[in-house]
């Protein structure tokens, strides 16, 4: 059977992962009214852009109220708190505006960026005790035919489950390139890459497993591991030649601090660019691909240029006969879409929603008997899909204390990153 798999926040909710809701309170944590205030007067007095374009401090404020506002309203989705400052700098005609309002969504691409990294750094740790129950996800794929799993998620857990349970994977890329920590101290570690151009990005795609057992992973927001490269012409990712989630791990930590000193030893810094240094110990621009803040792919159902992934997904969930849809909220409204136009199209598609409180979706409700609802956590999920059959449901006893170990170390892992967080974004006096 050909199938999909499309992967949301809930399939890494069991390594400790934060759901929006979650995200979006040590998003808040940094931000009040006395330090926007600070921030507001600090920001501009600088010039990111160069001397000859100023911030305005005013915009820079009321962009930085914008968040302190949804905080006081306790709202739980940071992605569309940070999408009504791209608003205003859309609405504005004002140059100095547009710069304030764009600088200010940049920082807090910055800032959720580096929350995301911090969980997947200290949520290791939990997957690798807690990783078992996933090992006969392998028995769920394909094993004749090639398996496309799509996921929303920026983290690495498909990868590491691949990698430490013998599943094939691959990115499709036909390329090579590394990348140096850095040009002093680490100037001899080497982090390796792969990459596709953007144009390869297609389902014709040769490097794509092909009627035969493994995963065609498509990060469609984006991921951790992956950079754009060459004015995003090239999507970069963590090479997937290694043995282990281990090794891959520890190329994402030296990743994540890759960087290049000056001659007088500062370090350039960007929000969503990231200077880095080559292989011929001269400085370069990568840019990280992480998709965020509400509009990240055009309304229209035409193909556009950057929208490679998505056309992608588009076109495979329409050839495929099941697409199982984990831990998904159905309020990504491009998703959606494209999940309706595939049901439209594709009369032999069916879907399975596997979510603890799965409930048919309104956007899908005409194609209801298509639907077939698992309400579970996906290590149940995962035994339920080896043990049953279509007259006997078999669920596993034993990892409800799995379940309940994880719930009591998910508060203990948002600590964490919220001190993390505070450390890096708070001044000393205002950190608790």
């Amino acid at each position: 059977m050909k199938q999909g798999y499309l992967l949301a926040a809930g399939f890494s909710y069991q390594f400790g992962m934060p759901l929006v809701k979650d995200l979006t309170e040590v998003f808040f944590s940094i931000f009040d009214k006395e330090y926007i205030t600070i921030v507001a007067d600090g920001l501009a007095q600088k010039f990111p852009y160069g001397p000859n374009y100023p911030l305005n401090r005013d915009a820079l404020f009321r962009a930085l109220e914008i968040i302190t506002t949804a905080k006081e309203n306790k709202e739980e989705n940071y992605e569309q708190i940070i999408n009504r400052i791209k608003e205003l700098e859309r609405s504005t005609h004002q140059p100095d505006l547009s710069r304030s309002y764009s600088y200010i969504f940049s920082v807090c691409y910055e800032i959720i960026h580096n929350i995301l990294v911090d969980y997947q750094k200290v949520t290791f740790h939990l997957y690798q005790i807690k990783k078992e129950p996933y090992k006969q996800f392998r028995n769920l794929i394909s094993q004749d035919a090639e398996t496309w799993v799509f996921t929303l998620n920026h983290d690495l857990f498909m990868e590491f489950i691949a990698k430490d349970f013998g599943i094939p994977i691959t990115f499709g890329d036909k390329y090579e390139i590394n990348f140096r920590k850095d040009n002093k101290k680490f100037f001899n570690t080497i982090i390796p890459f792969t990459y596709s151009e953007k144009n390869d990005v297609n389902k014709d795609n040769p490097l794509f497993f092909r009627e035969n057992f493994g995963i065609n992973l498509v990060k469609l927001h984006g991921g951790l591991n992956e950079l754009k490269y060459k004015d995003g012409s090239n999507l970069c990712n963590l090479t997937l030649d290694v043995k282990d989630s281990s090794e891959l791990m520890e190329n994402f930590k030296n990743m994540m601090d890759m960087r290049h000193y000056l001659p007088n030893g500062e370090v350039p810094k960007s929000a969503e660019d990231w200077v880095i240094t080559n292989m011929d110990n001269e400085l370069d621009i990568a840019t990280k691909s992480m998709l965020t803040g509400g509009d990240k792919y055009s309304i229209s159902f035409s193909e556009k240029d950057g929208e490679e992934k998505l056309i992608l997904f588009s076109k495979k969930i329409e050839e495929i006969e099941l697409l199982t849809i984990i831990g998904y909220g159905f309020n990504d409204r491009h998703i959606n879409n494209k999940i309706y136009k595939a049901l439209l199209l594709n009369p032999s598609l069916k879907l399975k929603i596997v979510n603890p409180y799965a409930e048919y979706p309104e956007c899908l409700l005409e194609f209801k008997e298509s639907i077939y609802l698992i309400r579970s956590d996906v290590a149940n999920w995962i035994y339920f899909e080896e043990h049953s059959t279509p007259t006997n449901h078999c669920w596993n006893e034993d990892l409800q204390p799995y379940n309940a170990e994880i719930e009591k170390l998910r508060p203990l892992i948002k600590s964490v990153v919220l001190n993390l967080t505070g450390l890096k974004y708070r001044p000393p006096s205002m950190s608790n």
